[in-house]
């Protein structure tokens, strides 16, 4: 009898988790050990923390224990990746231990670098992670009067939409706080317009011209000063800011740059058509990890879920000896809060954008989106 196949899936965020799922459905437990590599605690939506931000959200409702999100027969070890050898096809945990792999699946995410930005510990807020999003919390409902500034950092990150999206939300809880009035928002992005798509900037820019929220365009920032509290750009302009919203700089995980992988800042460069590093066609990297050069990815939970699709139909078709043909075509859905109990949808497929109109219906889907999620897409169900 053939042994079964190894899989190793470094990651339990939303791509490694949803890949070992799907694989558990197609691959009988017979032909294939499943196994999952990661140390996050708890499992967090991250699409609720613009919202838990405002306090319009209980956070308790977004977090799961990963073990419980996975089918029982994978195998889960809660464990830090400090490297990968190639050659002999294993990875390294910090406790010293090492697990081999016929097949590797490389979902780690990406790593906040807030040292990018001299300055921003300590004073820059954000909500991309749930302890974040909390503290930015209190932040806002104790902004009476000021000039609140929101803003992307130069590079890949997470949800791009997302900082746009808290300033629209931004507006409508000044306004409904009755301190609008009072209170300056002024949005920056390091590139051309608000957004790297030149249809959503332009609708997203018309969006903020309605509801008075100013925006400066072309603005990377370089430094924040807390004592002149102001944030400085690579070009020498500044904006002075009374509360500081942005996240940290995104990089690819410090195992991958020593491991030798081909990208820039950490992340891998894959086939952006089969989701395989080159090199090693045995090694699939999908998720914030994955570098695209040729197609535009944002990175984003449903890009890692739709790229867990195809590759999980990869290694269950070639353990099973069947023909596989089908390549990803960028897939990813984003939905957006527009402020006013409406939202509306940015979907990106073969390097284009599609933006859905606004609608109450997408408000809600965007509000109820945990229960799909836990319920079937890390489930890998979808």
């Amino acid at each position: 009898m053939v042994a079964p196949r190894r899989i190793l899936i470094v990651g339990d965020g939303t791509g490694g988790l949803s890949i070992a799922n799907k694989l558990a459905f197609r691959i009988p437990r017979e032909f294939a050990d499943i196994t999952v590599i990661g140390n996050s605690p708890k499992h967090y939506y991250k699409p609720a923390g613009t919202a838990i931000s405002y306090g319009s959200l209980d956070y308790s409702r977004f977090t799961k224990n990963a073990r419980f999100l996975l089918s029982s027969h994978i195998s889960y070890i809660r464990g830090e990746v400090t490297g990968v050898n190639k050659a002999e096809k294993n990875v390294l945990t910090r406790d010293g231990k090492r697990y081999y792999y016929d097949y590797l699946v490389l979902a780690p995410g990406a790593r906040f670098a807030p040292e990018a930005v001299p300055g921003f510990e300590g004073e820059a807020k954000h909500f991309y992670d749930l302890n974040h999003s909390v503290e930015l919390s209190r932040h806002i409902q104790a902004l009476e009067e000021g000039n609140l500034v929101i803003g992307s950092p130069s590079g890949p990150i997470q949800c791009p939409p997302a900082p746009f999206e808290f300033a629209l939300l931004a507006d409508e809880y000044l306004r409904n706080k009755g301190v609008r009035d009072k209170v300056n928002i002024t949005f920056f992005f390091p590139g051309k317009g608000v957004f790297g798509i030149p249809v959503v900037s332009e609708f997203v820019q018309k969006l903020f011209e309605d509801r008075g929220i100013e925006f400066r365009s072309e603005f990377t920032p370089k430094s924040i000063s807390q004592k002149n509290k102001e944030i400085n750009s690579v070009s020498g302009d500044l904006i002075k800011y009374s509360l500081l919203v942005m996240p940290p700089p995104h990089m690819g995980q410090k195992f991958i740059e020593k491991s030798g992988f081909k990208g820039d800042n950490g992340f891998v460069e894959v086939d952006p058509r089969t989701l395989q590093y080159r090199e090693n066609p045995e090694i699939y990297v999908i998720g914030d990890a994955a570098q695209f050069n040729g197609i535009m990815v944002p990175k984003s939970g449903t890009a890692a879920a739709f790229q867990g699709g195809i590759v999980a139909e990869s290694i269950s078709s070639e353990i099973g000896g069947l023909s596989f043909n089908r390549e990803y075509d960028g897939e990813a859905i984003c939905q957006v809060y527009n402020g006013r109990r409406q939202g509306f949808s940015i979907r990106i497929q073969n390097g284009k954008a599609t933006l859905g109109k606004e609608a109450e219906l997408d408000f809600h889907l965007k509000k109820t989106g945990a229960d799909t999620y836990f319920s079937s897409i890390v489930r890998g169900m979808m």
